[in-house]
């Protein structure tokens, strides 16, 4: 009971979980990633590690896309058999070596697959990061959810924070695909006024289908915090859930607009770096209603089964983010 309630150190301190593998041999030149295993709840969860290096920089703002095969063997609406990604992203964890010829990706898979085996049968993979982190954990999960290996105990869950564009509509769509079949579900938890999920900041780049870049899995925006007398008489905005559904031409071109990152940093410049923080979603998420708040209340999969099959749980009306308020804690941590 030392630590406060919610806290990112309490949640330390009461969890199972144990660091098993800690990637950081070339921590200049290459992504940095972390595994740990939680043997009660027979979790694997793997956490990317956001931008410090001129590397991690260096791919993070490197804004061109390239085309990748689709992964996906089988016909969805609107299939197309390659994908635009941001190529920064993607070249991170899919370059291949010119020694072994084999990416990060192949790496990271060969890891998880191994210590998964390791916890057992029933076993399921938790993915998380931060910014830089939060983008490689889409591109990671989605592949991964085209292998059995990750997903016959069940979908790849995904909790990520503060997690910037990462491809177009041809990843929107395979990504939902994906969810329709049960292979993957997402939460991208991010601050109100952090300019970082809305980047890059491209506003007149467009597709066949109007934006150029579009988010995917369920949205969750934290909002501001009150100062203390406004909080005090009018209480504190509780997050805003949603899932990112379809969209039309004009409709997504108008959101590109909208959604433009200069329309959505702090009024106080000074104050970008703190509102993309990792403290930043802990003080926030540490004001949630834990009574009725969308957020604590039900699991990814309910808020799934509500936002995107259109399913209702009388039990669980305000459905929320699953595992994503009890793990948070524990996988931000790992994943700043």
């Amino acid at each position: 009971d030392f630590f406060k309630e919610g806290t990112i150190s309490r949640v330390m301190a009461e969890s199972k979980a144990e660091l098993v593998w800690l990637q950081d041999w070339h921590s200049s030149k290459e992504c940095i990633y972390a595994i740990s295993i939680d043997r009660e709840n027979k979790t694997v969860m793997l956490a990317f590690r956001g931008a410090i290096t001129k590397a991690d920089w260096g791919h993070a703002w490197d804004w061109n896309t390239t085309r990748a095969i689709n992964p996906i063997a089988e016909h969805y609406p609107n299939r197309l058999s390659t994908i635009k990604m941001h190529q920064g992203f993607y070249r991170y964890i899919f370059r291949q070596r010119k020694d072994t010829r084999t990416t990060k990706y192949d790496e990271i898979a060969a890891r998880l697959e191994y210590y998964m085996d390791w916890v057992g049968e029933g076993c399921k993979l938790l993915v998380t990061g931060h910014s830089l982190g939060g983008a490689l954990s889409v591109l990671f999960s989605f592949y991964a959810s085209t292998e059995e290996r990750f997903t016959r105990c069940g979908p790849i869950e995904v909790v990520n924070f503060g997690c910037p564009l990462v491809a177009g509509y041809q990843l929107a769509d395979a990504f939902r695909h994906q969810e329709q079949a049960g292979k993957i579900r997402m939460a991208r938890v991010r601050c109100k006024r952090d300019g970082v999920p809305h980047g890059p900041p491209i506003l007149f780049r467009m597709s066949k289908r109007g934006a150029a870049f579009h988010h995917v899995g369920v949205d969750v925006e934290l909002p501001m915090i009150r100062k203390c007398c406004f909080r005090f008489f009018m209480g504190q905005p509780q997050p805003i859930i949603k899932y990112m559904k379809k969209e039309s031409f004009f409709s997504s071109y108008v959101r590109q607009l909208k959604d433009y990152y200069f329309w959505n940093i702090p009024v106080r410049p000074w104050l970008i770096g703190q509102f993309h923080s990792l403290n930043e979603h802990q003080r926030r998420m540490l004001l949630i209603d834990r009574e009725n708040s969308r957020l604590v209340k039900c699991t990814l999969n309910e808020l799934y089964d509500q936002e995107l099959f259109g399913k209702n749980n009388d039990n669980n009306s305000n459905s929320a983010s699953s595992n994503s308020s009890a793990n948070s804690g524990n996988t931000s941590n790992t994943g700043q």
